[in-house]
């Protein structure tokens, strides 16, 4: 099917169904609007979302895509298996499972507004099958699962680095929460109506990359306020995720979830006068007082966050924002650049929360399965790995283009304004090494606290940041492109295909 690029809609698909059509792509990784193919979009890395370089600044360039992509036949494959099971009625699973499964993506009395989106349903079915069939066939689905288990195994030699991980791809807006309560409840309730069964988790521990993401996933816990089902907050009714005849067993689902961030994995730090038994240097132990060490054991960090008597229960980590948590490769310590040591932050900060996880599985907590979600599951640069390669364990795929293509996100169009024969080089995808010389050296804090060391009274206060040249118009540019975007490309073409004018809620 051939368009004509003055009128481009990037709407294709309808976003509670499996893509149907996709744009086609140039040898350079770029799609290209004025073809259409019929089908969904195989899985591949050699996509960018803008448009060709002919109707537009050359702003990204083919170098920015990768190469290879040794994923492709493994993402395709199990998306192909899982499309089958799905249409053979989803066999060989719990009554339970089929109950859920049904209920939330077979149920025709469901209200439009409250339906899932078909990247929610493929990302919670690809865990099921996981979980449930692929062990019980002998053939493709014992070979998906030996093959997780070898990517699982690419980060290190050591067994007690390794960790169950199952990583799902889904673009930003695309609802990674609502999945993260159906899985939940997906274990939860098969494990109420079947306790012997080991498939299925005891407890649940979500791990946000920050306190404000951290507070957002609260929607997790039941709304337990005595609101009508229709008034509660939580997902689990905002989203109608509950068959009625296991709504009885959700009482006690809040005891069984933890949601915290990441930051606590960290040991604390004791500090004291050392001579006092209760100041955390020294303690009773074995009928005399000995020395503690200067960091809390992981034992304690934790039975501190989990509770006590949790070693025998399984536990189910669902990791938001995954990409933040990764087992870093040895690096050059001697390195200097301000660049590398922003690097070395990131990776101190990935460690603290994979090193988390695997002292959880060396103190023998039974981790059933640690469920990733991104929007970008890939190693960032300075990690040790391909940069920007994608993490081996990503089992399903629904990134920002196909998003785009159903409607759930906006597409981010180039800038065309005047300004931009400014930009003569592909200068925006790397637009940090163009002016990382030109930004300021230190921040407000640093500015701050050094004044106070120095003694001068009056405090500093906030100051417009003297920002580079490009880094404002590039700015400019893309505020300025959004608004026209807005004030009618996006409605005109949208409506004219009668699908999402904004992305559904």
């Amino acid at each position: 099917m051939m368009k004509n690029s003055d009128n481009i809609s990037p709407i294709l698909n309808n976003p509670y169904e499996e893509p149907k059509w996709h744009y086609d792509a140039t040898l350079e990784g770029n799609l290209d609007y004025s073809k259409v193919l019929e089908g969904r979009r195989p899985y591949s890395a050699h996509l960018t979302v803008m448009p060709d370089a002919s109707s537009s600044k050359a702003l990204f360039s083919a170098g920015d895509i990768p190469v290879e992509d040794e994923n492709a036949n493994f993402i395709n494959g199990i998306r192909q298996v899982v499309k089958e099971w799905r249409k053979q009625g989803y066999p060989k699973v719990t009554r339970t499972s089929r109950d859920l499964l049904a209920y939330w993506f077979l149920n025709p009395e469901r209200e439009l507004n409250k339906s899932l989106f078909f990247c929610q349903r493929e990302a919670v079915e690809t865990a099921i099958y996981l979980n449930e069939v692929a062990p019980r066939d002998p053939n493709m689905g014992r070979s998906i699962l030996h093959e997780l288990d070898m990517r699982r195994e690419t980060i290190s030699d050591k067994y007690e680095d390794i960790l169950p991980r199952t990583a799902f791809k889904m673009a930003t807006g695309t609802g990674k929460t609502v999945v993260m309560a159906m899985l939940i409840l997906y274990h939860y309730i098969n494990k109420k109506e079947n306790p012997q069964d080991t498939r299925f988790a005891d407890h649940f521990l979500i791990v946000a990359p920050g306190i404000t993401i951290r507070d957002r996933l609260g929607v997790l816990f039941i709304d337990d306020s005595g609101k009508s089902s229709y008034d509660k907050l939580d997902y689990y009714h905002q989203r109608e995720l509950i068959p009625e005849k296991y709504a009885r067993l959700l009482g006690g689902l809040n005891s069984v979830i933890t949601i915290t961030n990441y930051h606590q994995f960290e040991p604390k730090v004791y500090t004291g006068k050392k001579s006092s038994p209760f100041d955390g240097k020294l303690k009773y132990e074995d009928g005399e007082m000995v020395k503690q060490k200067d960091k809390e054991e992981f034992t304690s960090v934790l039975s501190r966050m989990l509770g006590k008597n949790m070693k025998g229960k399984r536990i189910v980590v669902i990791n938001d924002e995954a990409h933040h948590c990764y087992l870093p490769k040895g690096t050059d310590s001697k390195k200097k650049s301000e660049e590398e040591q922003e690097t070395d932050e990131e990776n101190k900060k990935a460690m603290v929360w994979y090193e988390g996880l695997r002292q959880m599985k060396r103190l023998g907590y039974k981790l059933q399965e640690v469920y990733d979600l991104s929007a970008t599951p890939y190693y960032l640069k300075g990690s040790g790995y391909v940069p920007y390669s994608l993490f081996p364990w990503v089992v399903s795929d629904f990134g920002l283009v196909d998003a785009i293509e159903s409607g759930l996100v906006k597409i981010p169009f180039l800038p065309k304004i005047d300004s931009s024969h400014d930009l003569d080089e592909p200068k925006l995808r790397n637009i940090y090494q163009h002016i990382s010389r030109e930004l300021p050296k230190k921040g407000q804090k640093k500015v701050k606290k050094e004044a106070k060391e120095n003694g001068e009274k009056r405090s500093v206060g906030e100051k417009a940041p003297n920002l580079p040249s490009l880094l404002n118009l590039a700015l400019e540019q893309f505020v300025k492109d959004y608004e026209d975007y807005d004030k009618g490309i996006r409605q005109d073409n949208e409506a004219a295909r009668n699908l999402f004018t904004a992305p559904p809620s």
